[in-house]
C-alpha cells in the first residue's frame, strides 16, 4: 500500500512514524478518487529450498508494498520500489523450483502503474509500467492491487490525526465515508480491467489474484493502532470492501482467488502474534507493513491454491 500516515494517539510517536514512511515511499494525499518493470530476480535468492520442480517456468509478480513488503531482509531500494528479496513472488519461486521470476512489484504502485509508468519515492525516479513484464512466454503472474486506488492508509492517517486531537466514536467514518462510496466504483472497474488485461497480455498464464490480510480487529483496541474506537470496525469494512473487489475481478477474469484475509484471523495488529507491523517501526516490517511471517503465510496459500 501507499505511504502509512501517522496512527498514534501521541504526536511523538505520530512524528515518528510519519518521518520513517517518508523514507519510505513518496507522500500521498488525503482521501481522494482513483486515478515497474523491475530487475528479473533469481528464486534462489529468496533463502527457501526448493521442493519440487514447477511446471511453471516464466513467473511474474505485480502489486504494490503488501506483495513487495519493504522492510523485510533484505529490502533494496529497486529504483524507489523499496522491495525485498523475501517477499512473497521470491518466498514463492522458490517454493516451487520456478526458475524466471520478474517480480515488478512496487511500493505505492496503484492500477494506473500496470499500463503507466509509476514515480517513486526516489526523487526523479520512476519504473516502467509493471504490465510491461508481461509476455506470451509468461505462464504464472500473481497480483494484489488496489489499496492505494482505495487510498486506505490515507484514510488511516486521518482517522489517527482525528483521535490524536480527542474524537470519539466513529470519527472518520462519519467524515470520509460519502468519500469513499463515491470514488470505489471506479476502484472496482479498474481492478476489473486489470487482471482482464493481464489474461490479454499473458494468455498462457495461470492468474492469481491475491487479497490483503485484515489487520484491523473489531473488538479490541491497542497502542498500536490508536483510532477512535468506533473507527476500528470502519478501518476493517475498507480491508473487505477491496478485497470483495480483488474477488469480483478475478471470477469475471476466469483467475484464481487467493483469500488472506481469512488466513489472517487471529493475526491481526492488536494480536500476540501479527501478521502486519502497527505504528511503531520494527527491525524487520515498515509501519503498517507485513512482516515476514506474513510473507511466508501467503506464498504457501498461493502453492496450495496453485495445486
Amino acid at each position: 500500500m501507499r505511504r502509512p500516515g501517522s496512527l498514534h494517539a501521541t504526536a511523538a510517536l505520530a512524528v515518528g512514524l510519519a518521518v520513517g514512511l517518508v523514507l519510505l515511499i513518496a507522500a500521498c494525499g488525503g482521501p481522494s478518487g482513483p486515478g515497474a518493470a523491475g530487475t528479473p530476480g533469481s528464486p534462489s535468492s529468496a533463502g527457501s529450498s526448493v521442493t519440487a520442480s514447477s511446471d511453471y517456468t516464466s513467473y511474474v509478480a505485480l502489486g504494490d508494498s503488501y506483495s513487495a513488503a519493504p522492510g523485510n531482509p533484505t529490502t533494496a531500494q529497486a529504483n524507489g520500489c523499496v522491495r525485498s528479496d523475501h517477499d512473497y513472488p521470491h518466498l514463492l519461486a522458490a517454493q516451487l523450483g520456478i526458475r524466471t521470476l520478474h517480480d515488478v512489484t512496487c511500493s505505492g504502485a496503484r492500477t494506473q502503474d500496470l499500463t503507466g509508468r509509476q514515480a517513486t519515492y526516489d526523487s526523479g525516479t520512476s519504473v516502467a509500467p509493471q504490465f510491461d513484464a508481461l509476455s506470451s512466454d509468461t505462464d504464472l503472474v500473481t497480483i494484489s492491487i488496489g489499496g492505494n486506488d482505495m487510498n486506505l492508509i490515507g484514510l488511516l492517517g486521518q482517522c489517527a490525526a482525528l483521535a490524536q486531537n480527542g474524537a470519539t466514536g466513529s470519527p472518520c467514518k462519519d467524515r470520509y465515508a460519502a468519500d469513499v462510496e463515491e470514488y470505489s466504483p471506479r476502484v472496482r472497474q479498474h481492478l476489473v480491467a486489470a487482471v482482464r488485461e493481464v489474461g490479454r497480455r499473458a494468455p498462457k498464464a495461470t492468474v492469481v489474484v491475491v487479497g490483503y490480510p485484515q489487520p484491523f480487529p473489531t473488538d479490541e483496541t491497542c497502542t498500536q493502532l490508536p483510532l477512535a474506537s468506533g473507527d476500528y470496525a470502519f478501518a476493517a469494512q475498507l480491508i473487505d470492501q477491496v478485497n470483495d473487489y480483488l474477488r469480483e475481478a478475478a471470477e469475471k477474469a476466469g483467475a484464481t482467488y487467493v483469500d488472506v484475509s481469512d488466513a489472517s484471523e487471529g493475526h491481526d495488529i492488536c494480536s500476540e502474534s501479527p501478521w502486519i507491523d502497527g505504528a511503531s517501526p520494527a527491525p524487520d516490517a515498515q509501519p503498517l507493513h507485513p512482516f515476514p511471517r506474513e510473507q511466508t503465510a501467503v506464498a504457501g496459500l498461493i502453492a496450495d491454491a496453485l495445486g
